[in-house]
C-alpha cells in the first residue's frame, strides 16, 4: 500500500486535515494504526471520536505517528493509500524526551513516504518557519511533495498564502481548509496524480 505522510509544525492542523480528508474520501469509521512506542492493535473510532482524540489546541498533544487508510480515485480504478498523521515538528532540539522521540518517529516515517504533504498554517504571521524550511530542503528529490496551505477559512490567510508562495517558490502549493474541507477536491486529485501506481 502506498503512503502519504502529513508533516508540519505544531498546531498547523495536521490531525484535523487527516480526519476530515478521510471523511471527505468516504470513510465513516476510522481505523487508525499507531506506530512506534504506541504500536498495537488498530484503533476503531467514529469521525467524532477521532476528532476528540486527535485534534487539540495544546502543543504536542499527539506524540505518535498514526495512519488511516483512504481511497483515492485513479485511472485504473480506486486505490487505497495509508495517510500518516505525524506529531508537530519544531526547529532545533526539543527539551522534552517524549517530544524528541515523537519528532524522530515522524522524520523516520517521512523518509519512507511515497508522498509528502507538508502542512503550513497560512493564517499565522510568518507562517514559514525554520522547521518548514528544513522539511522542504530535506525532502528526497525523488519523493513527490506538496505544501498544503491550511486555514484558508481564517482571517489573514490570503496574505499568508502570498507569503508562503514567496518562501516556497517553485514548489506545488495546495490551498485548503481542514475545517471546512475547502480545497479537498484539488488535494485528492493532486494525491492521486502524485502517488506512483503499484
Amino acid at each position: 500500500m502506498r503512503t502519504a505522510v502529513v508533516v508540519g509544525g505544531v498546531n498547523v492542523g495536521k490531525s484535523l486535515l487527516v480526519v476530515n480528508f478521510a471523511a471527505y474520501c468516504g470513510q465513516r469509521g476510522l481505523r487508525f494504526q499507531p506506530l512506534g512506542r504506541a504500536a498495537g492493535p488498530l484503533r476503531p473510532w467514529s469521525l467524532g471520536e477521532a476528532r476528540r482524540q486527535l485534534v487539540s489546541a495544546a502543543p504536542h498533544a499527539i506524540l505518535t505517528v498514526q495512519g488511516v487508510a483512504v481511497t483515492l480515485p485513479g485511472k485504473g480504478g480506486p486505490r487505497t493509500v495509508r495517510l500518516w498523521d505525524t506529531p508537530g515538528l519544531v526547529a532545533g532540539v526539543a527539551s522534552e524526551p517524549s517530544v524528541r522521540r515523537a519528532m524522530a518517529e515522524a522524520l523516520g516515517k517521512l523518509a519512507e513516504a511515497d508522498l509528502i504533504l507538508h502542512v503550513v498554517d497560512v493564517a499565522r504571521p510568518n507562517c514559514w518557519g525554520e522547521a518548514d524550511h528544513a522539511v522542504a530542503e530535506w525532502r528526497a528529490a525523488h519523493t513527490p511533495y506538496a505544501v498544503v496551505a491550511n486555514q484558508m477559512d481564517r482571517p489573514g490567510a490570503r496574505e499568508g498564502l502570498k507569503q508562503l508562495r514567496r518562501h516556497a517558490a517553485g514548489l506545488p502549493v495546495l490551498p485548503v481548509s481542514a475545517l471546512t474541507q475547502q480545497g479537498f477536491a484539488s488535494l485528492r486529485r493532486a494525491m492521486a496524480a502524485s502517488l506512483p501506481v503499484d
